[in-house]
């Protein structure tokens, strides 16, 4: 600091005039024997002790502020170690959490290709039940048909009989009114033969009859019920992960709105400090579906019109990204910031309004910048230099301002 090169500077030259005075005294010692030297030997003596006195003054002023000093970085030191270890902690707790995140998204994913791929099989599967039992379906028709067409056949016989029956019944009571007993003759063994070939031909033209076509067809139409049953549960599985994963998304898409809607608020808030009268718009290129595109930041500065960051110059760049910056740690703070000349591109007026919001967030964060710029360097609560020494080595310095 000044003050000890200055302190340094009044030594060097004590200690010069003490080594004059010195080589003056040794000179009048030789002469001392000389009445009118001494009364001028003793004024230089009592000089000599002043210029001593004054000499172990400046060295324990310097020793106190080598101390203050030696101290102020002890507790500084201490201090950033102990912000070092709270800020490794949650950087710590933060990768878990996030690494916990991926591993139920990772599981969740895993969890879905296992529905769809048991969904797939189910659907093989049923869509070879339902083509087995349409095959049983299609033969139970056809040996209903046939069984119905016997059946209608055999009651077609039975009324048939029924009626020659009664006619029978008739006649002979006719006959016996006349006192006639009349025997109804029997078919001839021929005839009898023969209509016994015609009606085992016609049972052959039906086919072979599978006895047991109802047994399968009960045992397959259960089995289509169960895979049924089956599908309808995977069904609702898929449901209950799709409706999960819908919610997920609902949740995430309205979280990623509060903050943005948050966000642009603030933006607007610490423009607004950076360029009084100016205005600035967050555009989402895909409002519809935010995550599939893009965010754009269009700034009107004072005086001019509304223009996208491409079009704006280095200056107005770096204030609309610190607005933009400064916003969303905000809505997340942290306890400590770097900045490494974020001043650079900034005039003298745009790095004052730049102090305002510095030392509004220094209020509850600590700053550690890195510039060259005088305005940011004067409003600093401390101030660490570094210099290259004549060896090669660098050396810091720190300053406290008032």
């Amino acid at each position: 600091p000044k003050e000890i090169e200055r302190v340094r500077r009044k030594i060097k030259e004590l200690e010069e005039k003490r080594k004059s005075l010195v080589e003056k005294i040794n000179k009048y010692v030789e002469i001392v024997s000389k009445p009118e030297l001494l009364e001028k030997l003793e004024k230089l003596r009592k000089e000599l002790a002043k210029l001593e006195g004054e000499k172990s003054k400046v060295e324990g002023e310097i020793k106190n502020v080598l101390l203050r000093d030696l101290k102020n970085l002890k507790r500084l030191l201490k201090s950033l170690e102990k912000e070092k270890k709270n800020f490794n902690l949650n950087l710590k707790k933060i990768a878990r959490e996030k690494n916990s995140l991926l591993k139920k998204i990772e599981e969740i994913k895993k969890e879905l290709e296992k529905v769809e791929e048991r969904m797939r099989k189910k659907e093989v599967e049923r869509e070879s039940a339902l083509e087995r039992i349409s095959r049983f379906k299609e033969v139970k028709g056809k040996n209903e048909f046939r069984v119905a067409e016997l059946e209608r056949r055999i009651e077609e016989i039975k009324k048939k009989v029924s009626v020659l029956d009664a006619s029978i019944k008739e006649k002979r009571a006719k006959f016996l009114e006349y006192g006639l007993e009349v025997e109804v003759p029997s078919l001839p063994l021929d005839k009898i033969k023969e209509r016994i070939s015609e009606l085992g031909k016609k049972l052959e033209s039906y086919g072979y009859v599978n006895l047991k076509a109802l047994e399968i067809y009960k045992s397959v139409e259960e089995e289509y019920l169960e895979l049924e049953e089956k599908v309808r549960k995977i069904n609702e599985e898929k449901d209950k992960i799709l409706k999960l994963i819908e919610e997920v998304e609902s949740e995430k898409r309205d979280a990623f709105f509060r903050t943005f809607r948050e966000i642009e608020g603030k933006v607007q808030k610490l423009f607004s400090i950076l360029a009084p009268e100016g205005e600035v718009k967050l555009e989402l290129e895909n409002p519809e579906d935010p995550f599939s595109g893009g965010l754009e930041i269009k700034a009107r500065f004072p005086g001019k019109k509304l223009l996208s960051m491409l079009n704006l110059s280095g200056g107005e760049r770096v204030i609309v990204a610190l607005s933009f910056l400064f916003a969303i740690q905000e809505v997340q703070p942290t306890p400590f910031y770097i900045l490494d000349e974020i001043d650079a591109a900034l005039d003298k007026l745009n790095s004052e309004r730049l102090i305002e919001i510095l030392k509004a967030y220094s209020k509850k964060s600590q700053l550690i910048i890195i510039t060259h710029n005088d305005t940011v360097i004067s409003n600093s609560d401390y101030i660490y230099g570094v210099s290259m020494q004549k060896s090669g080595e660098s050396k810091v310095l720190s300053i406290k301002l008032p």
